[in-house]
């Protein structure tokens, strides 16, 4: 029997489309104080991104509930690089 060990580095490129008007005064306000300290919507476009590219969905993220129609998420590209680490036989 043979045993194979591999690190795979894997690449997401993601677009967010964000819908600027919905992310309102009051919630840029109460989001900076209550969830990240984000103050821009890029800072939230950026955090959505993370989140998407660990659990490939946005559902259960924290602090956006009501705002599902708020943004989009497209993955564009996935690259995979694959580097054998050790083999034995």
């Amino acid at each position: 029997m043979s045993k194979y060990t591999f690190k795979v580095k894997i690449t997401k490129y993601i677009e967010i489309e964000i819908k600027d008007e919905l992310f309102t005064p009051n919630f840029m306000k109460e989001s900076e104080k209550f969830m990240h300290g984000f103050t821009t919507i890029k800072e939230h476009a950026e955090h959505i991104a993370q989140f998407f590219a660990r659990f490939n969905d946005t559902d259960g993220m924290d602090g956006y509930c009501g705002m599902e129609d708020a943004f989009d998420v497209l993955e564009i590209r996935e690259d995979v690089d694959v580097d054998e680490m050790d083999v034995s036989e």
